[in-house]
């Protein structure tokens, strides 16, 4: 009789990665991952995600406006470093309320600021969003 593999690579890494591609999620192999976040302690795919903030824009008065890259490297830096100094729990309440809500930038258009909340997941459009695995 033959014993089936019961390592944690063969029963769930496995499995778990091939739903997700089924899924339509980006397969991004390990040596590009760790490229793209810059070091092991890194948890942001850098490139990725400033080619989305890049990307975004905002209405004012009738016109769409780009992101600054002020505002881009606000976004990065927030995302960077949560604030650690209340707590992990207090930290990871709030980098959910970032994904799930936005962050808010300053913009100065025609003189004006303007306080903009920048989604980072689009919820309107699930299809307009890269999810990667």
């Amino acid at each position: 009789m033959t014993t089936p593999s019961t390592d944690e690579l063969t029963t769930s890494h496995i499995p778990a990665l091939a739903t997700l591609c089924a899924l339509g999620w980006h397969f991004l192999p390990a040596t590009e991952c760790l490229e793209q976040r810059g070091s092991e302690s890194g948890a942001l795919l850098r490139p990725d995600l400033i080619e989305h903030l890049s990307r975004h824009r905002f209405p004012h008065r009738g016109a769409e406006y780009p992101l600054s890259t002020n505002s881009i490297d606000f976004i990065m830096r927030t995302l960077s470093a949560p604030p650690l100094q209340d707590g992990l729990l207090t930290a990871n309440q709030r980098v959910y309320e970032w994904l799930t809500l936005g962050i808010t930038v300053t913009e100065f258009v025609d003189g004006k600021k303007l306080s903009i909340t920048v989604p980072l997941i689009n919820w309107h459009d699930v299809t307009a969003n890269r999810f990667v695995v």
